[in-house]
């Protein structure tokens, strides 16, 4: 494989794991509890409201991801 395409890898693999270490560490955060707490809140709210729509499996995105 050329080096500008190792650099390239190696580059995005970096940016990853950077990227992993800053939501871990702002799930650590004690008021990410209380943000999301605040969040369920908010969705429960919305759905005994009827502000919701039912979730239509045929029409949603399809990541590939389980």
């Amino acid at each position: 494989m050329p080096a500008d395409a190792q650099a390239a890898i190696a580059q995005d693999l970096l940016e990853m794991v950077r990227s992993e270490r800053k939501w871990d560490e702002l799930f650590a955060d004690p008021r990410s509890g209380a943000l999301f707490a605040r969040m369920a809140q908010d969705v429960r709210a919305d759905v005994a409201a009827g502000n919701v729509m039912p979730r239509d499996p045929s029409t949603s995105i399809d990541t590939g991801k389980s």
